[in-house]
């Protein structure tokens, strides 16, 4: 009777393990560098179920600590991601002019904006809005057919720093808003009735600083009274029912 028992439940253990599945799940190896970092591991830990190796408890995670945990997850979405950042850096190297294919730097979107307004005049015009907190000329560019009393639609882009997609659709969009002037009806009412007005980089300073110092900051360069850190998320501060 007992050899059957024990049979019955070696069996049932076995049909387990084989229904038992690790596929989608990854074993990482991080070292955090600092108690910021610790505590990022310890969020992910609150959120979802994640099974520590070494050490074997988030609570025994430390700075400067080689931590190996597993945890399901589809897929590695980026495998390297200095290669992929190297990837963009390397667009430029193709050509130093400016590219609507690549992204561009922040000296050839400024001479850009001169050239398109320059190359239609009858549509777009460029001027000085102020400067940075370092001291960047920040263009706007209006685009539009003259007229009276038209209304306006105001688009900027580049607000965070390194999410460099932003400022390469606000060019994108001026290309295609001047090169289908007068053969697509669509856009040729909208210039026609409405004035746009472009600024392609808000946070100029900051994407400066993500092609030559770090590619992943994001906030502004502005310096803040009291603090050692520095920029501001400027997509966050309008001065507009602040704390309310």
């Amino acid at each position: 009777m007992w050899a059957l028992l024990v049979l019955i439940g070696a069996a049932s253990i076995s049909a387990h393990l084989q229904d038992l599945s690790f596929d989608g799940q990854k074993v990482f190896r991080v070292i955090p560098q600092n108690d910021e970092q610790v505590e990022i591991l310890n969020f992910l830990a609150s959120i979802m179920e994640v099974d520590f190796w070494q050490p074997d408890s988030v609570t025994l995670v430390r700075p400067k600590m080689q931590v190996d945990f597993r945890v399901e997850a589809e897929k590695v979405l980026i495998d390297n991601l200095q290669a992929a950042m190297d990837a963009q850096f390397d667009s430029k190297v193709r050509t130093a002019r400016h590219s609507y294919e690549k992204y561009n730097n922040w000296d050839t979107i400024a001479a850009w904006t001169a050239d398109i307004a320059a190359q239609n005049p009858d549509l777009v015009s460029r001027s000085v809005i102020g400067k940075t907190y370092e001291g960047r000329p920040m263009y706007l560019l209006k685009m539009g057919k003259s007229g009276p009393n038209k209304k306006a639609i105001f688009m900027d882009c580049g607000f965070h720093a390194r999410e460099w997609i932003s400022p390469a659709f606000c060019q994108w969009f001026v290309k295609e808003a001047v090169e289908t002037y007068g053969k697509d009806t669509v856009m040729t009412t909208l210039l026609d009735k409405l004035d746009f007005y472009v600024l392609p980089v808000v946070n100029i300073d900051g994407y400066v600083y993500t092609w030559t110092n770090d590619r992943m900051w994001r906030k502004t360069r502005s310096k803040n009274a009291g603090s050692i850190c520095i920029g501001t998320d400027p997509n966050r501060n309008f001065d507009a029912g602040w704390c309310s």
